[in-house]
């Protein structure tokens, strides 16, 4: 979709909603926090922090070590003779290093990989919950007070969580390690990237904002505030903050809001006025280590979308916007109105609620 002049000086190329942003899984499985009888279950686990108190195991810590450095050097086939057998047996070493040219490119560098805990654990069948090996918690001083911890496979595994910067350092990213402890040391068996912040906020953050906007009957604020709680107290698939089963017994329902949303909820009519009425299709944030807008796109008639007809379309729609959801202007900097023709083409315009001072973010402050 193109966009009008003067947008993309406030975009940078990582720009994505914390929603949809994922990491590259190199064992594909996935397990949510989820709630499940502990009785009798033995949890064998040591909690290292950091692991600079010389608890560690000092085989694990050069291990970790070595990992981050080629992470850190974008040495991608060296990393990958580190890996276990049973990430070597799912995916090809031409595979591991295309994925992770891709990831860095997407994410303009990682920086300052920073270890900030390291727990080691026995994983053994008791701990199976489907096709997982799972611990509730963990007691935790990174995402306290409590982590959940997800591996699948089962033998003595360390999970590293890690903190660096990425986007030319202007993104505070989760960098989520799985070892296993073989005969020849410790191996690689996964490795995520995800936000830890968005626009300089982290998931509790999010949470707590979320809440408040639920009090002051701004549910759609407070509902993609939420969604980007939940994501930044997740790491990764392997390693979650365990406030997280809390969390979801509140989060809001997004079908009394007539949100679009791409995967649960199909387009909306929207009448604008008595001459126009649109499909909207797609309504998310648009976020980063730098900016937090909305961006709305609806389906237009208009064949050339860059027309004078269509950008009077396109503002008359971010009237509607306005005077509709005036919430929007207390949770987002701006909004990002987009309009797609039959034949897919789109352009999109950005309106910053304050014209006379644009802003990246929020005046969150306020």
């Amino acid at each position: 979709m193109g966009e009008a002049p003067g947008t993309r000086s406030r975009r940078t190329h990582a720009i994505r909603t914390a929603i949809v942003v994922g990491a590259l899984l190199l064992v594909a499985w996935f397990a949510s926090p989820i709630k499940i009888s502990v009785w009798a279950i033995n949890y064998d686990y040591q909690n290292h922090g950091s692991g600079s108190d010389g608890n560690a195991d000092s085989a694990l810590l050069g291990a970790i070590n070595e990992i981050v450095q080629f992470v850190s050097d974008e040495t991608w086939p060296p990393l990958y003779e580190l890996a276990a057998a049973e990430l070597q047996a799912s995916v090809t070493a031409r595979k591991f290093v295309e994925n992770w040219q891709r990831v860095f490119r997407s994410v303009y560098g990682i920086e300052e990989i920073e270890v900030l805990e390291i727990v080691v654990t026995r994983m053994e069948e008791e701990h199976l919950v489907g096709s997982t090996y799972v611990y509730p918690w963990v007691p935790s001083q990174v995402l306290p007070p409590h982590l959940t911890l997800s591996s699948p496979i089962s033998g003595r595994i360390a999970f590293v969580l890690c903190r660096s910067l990425t986007d030319n350092g202007t993104m505070v990213t989760w960098v989520s390690v799985v070892l296993k402890l073989e005969e020849a040391g410790w191996k690689l068996v996964q490795l995520f990237l995800s936000p830890a912040e968005i626009a300089g906020h982290d998931g509790k953050w999010f949470w707590n904002k979320s809440q408040d906007f639920k009090l002051n009957g701004q549910y759609r604020n407070a509902f993609f505030y939420s969604q980007f709680a939940l994501s930044l107290l997740a790491p990764s698939p392997a390693i979650s903050s365990a406030e997280l089963r809390d969390f979801q017994d509140e989060l809001i329902d997004p079908d009394p809001l007539s949100l679009p949303l791409i995967g649960q909820r199909p387009p909306e009519q929207w009448t604008i006025d008595d001459e126009l009425t649109v499909t909207v299709d797609y309504i998310a944030p648009v976020a980063s280590g730098e900016i937090f807008w909305l961006e709305i796109r609806f389906k237009t008639s208009i064949p050339d979308v860059q027309s004078e007809a269509a950008i009077a379309e396109r503002k008359r729609f971010h009237q509607y916007v306005l005077e509709t959801f005036p919430e929007y202007q207390d949770g987002f900097a701006g909004i990002y109105v987009g309009s797609v023709n039959k034949d897919g083409a789109g352009f999109r315009e950005a309106f910053p609620f304050d014209e006379a001072n644009p802003q990246q973010t929020p005046r969150w402050d306020n």
